[in-house]
């Protein structure tokens, strides 16, 4: 995880929890606590804890909940498929009967095959009732849930010396077996054998009592050489079993397997108080090394986030806000685009605008407004021809209206010179196509008033993308 945070696991027997803080790049393990809880009593956990931390100043209530194996059952699967739908329809098809969905909670994750063609996966199963119970400790202690993994996860990310780790977690009253290669969890197996089935109370721990323990080692250590190929001759020790070191002892005298207790060299953080062993907070400690991106067990659904959910519902909120404003700046970018554009169009038919009317009425110098001086100009010549034209009895304007009218909107018709003289119009005149062109003969072969039509030496401009045509009206009276 990133930044400041307190990773916490709980089990039937025991309590593990360390505030880990960030700083220039680097994590701090802050007072790590093991608590103990009695096999028989009345007391809730959360006030057992609370009590235990009190007087202790936590840095951040965002915490990283650990759950333990004892809480969760393991399954692996292998498939010719690796498509995600596919092997989550498979993994509850599969699971169904035993672990019905409205039961349990599942979570998956790949594993390395050794099979060509096929996907293998490791599934943690959980009851959703010890999942809500461990999410209401959480709450009760006053934290808010950060996210959920599991000691499998974390323990992976714990033991990172050797590519192949063979790590034996013990607590209270289980003990789990895990084998890692490259972080990934490849097999895992729990036994109902713990501490106090081995420790006497005096804490003496005798080779009789040692027996089965010694049987389920032999029996792991060989199935699971036999289903990885691996020569596997030491184990690491992780959990309560660093508390009793004659226990230590005892193990490495019952076999040739190697227990090791010493942390890993590679660890990714730094324990303020040396005189802690961090292996007997390997299930927690491991969590410092879980980035966004890592493989691992994931079990915080927003079904179980509870009062904590509040967190998420900020999370979506930022996430929905950063959603909005990106919509919001691409919007205004567009709309500043078009801007753009439209103030460019608007120069080009403003300069357009400029040129006709200089070459039309070069004697004007003074242009203030193309449009009303043009519109003046032509009414004053036709006020000196005594109310009509030279050329013709129907005026220039009336003409233009006409052929405005007779033209559909739709069509493409740009004038670009125009000749008026002895009862006719002619036009140079430009639009996209040579149908177009037919379409604006017909026109106005259909309006009134022009008798006479013609099209003449149309063509392609030389950039392909117009057609240029003369348009020769002859007009009416």
């Amino acid at each position: 995880m990133n930044g400041s945070f307190i990773a916490l696991n709980v089990s039937s027997g025991e309590v593990r929890l360390a505030d880990i803080r960030q700083q220039n790049g680097d994590k701090f393990v802050c007072a790590p606590r093991l608590i103990e809880l009695p096999s028989t009593g009345s007391a809730p956990v959360h006030e057992i804890v609370r009590q235990a931390l009190t007087g202790e100043a936590l840095k951040t209530q965002k915490t990283m909940l650990v759950l333990g194996s004892e809480d969760l059952s393991f399954r692996d699967f292998s498939f010719p498929f690796a498509s995600p739908k596919k092997v989550a329809d498979a993994i509850r098809f599969e699971l169904s009967s035993e672990y019905p969905s409205e039961d349990y909670s599942v979570d998956s994750l790949e594993t390395l095959s050794d099979e060509p063609g096929k996907k293998s996966f490791l599934v943690a199963i959980i009851r959703k009732e010890v999942l809500r119970e461990r999410i209401q400790l959480v709450e009760a202690l006053g934290l808010r849930l950060q996210g959920i993994t599991c000691d499998v996860s974390s323990l992976g990310n714990y033991f990172t010396d050797d590519n192949d780790a063979l790590v034996m977690e013990m607590g209270q009253t289980q003990t789990l077996f895990a084998l890692f290669s490259h972080r990934i969890p490849l097999l895992v197996r729990s036994i109902p054998i713990g501490l106090r089935d081995l420790c006497r109370e005096t804490g003496e721990t005798l080779q009789e009592d040692l027996k089965p323990l010694r049987s389920e080692v032999k029996r792991t250590i060989h199935s699971f050489s036999a289903r990885t190929g691996l020569d596997l001759v030491k184990i690491h020790l992780s959990g309560s079993v660093l508390n009793h070191p004659s226990l230590i002892r005892a193990l490495n005298e019952m076999s040739d397997i190697r227990f090791v207790d010493t942390a890993p060299e590679s660890k990714e953080f730094i324990v303020e108080d040396p005189t802690v062993n961090p292996n007997l907070y390997g299930s927690i400690l491991g969590t410092t090394a879980l980035k966004t991106r890592t493989r691992k067990f994931d079990f915080y659904r927003e079904e179980f986030a509870g009062p904590s959910g509040a967190l998420l519902s900020r999370s979506s909120w930022r996430w929905g806000g950063l959603l909005a404003a990106a919509i919001l700046l691409a919007w205004l970018l567009s709309s500043w685009l078009n801007l753009l554009a439209l103030g460019k169009r608007e120069r080009f038919l403003t300069a357009e605008m400029r040129r006709v009317f200089t070459t039309t009425f070069p004697q004007v110098t003074r242009i203030v407004d193309e449009v009303k001086q043009a519109r003046g100009l032509l009414e004053t010549r036709k006020a000196e021809s005594g109310g009509g034209n030279p050329s013709s009895t129907v005026p220039l304007l009336d003409v233009m209206e006409l052929i405005s009218a007779a033209i559909p909107k739709e069509l493409n018709f740009q004038v670009v010179n125009l000749f008026w003289e002895r009862g006719r119009v002619e036009i140079d005149a430009r639009t996209d196509s040579f149908k177009t062109v037919n379409s604006i003969q017909e026109a106005l072969s259909k309006a009134q008033g022009f008798p006479e039509v013609n099209i003449s030496n149309a063509k392609t401009r030389s950039d392909g993308q117009d057609v240029e045509f003369k348009l020769t009206l002859r007009i009416a009276g």
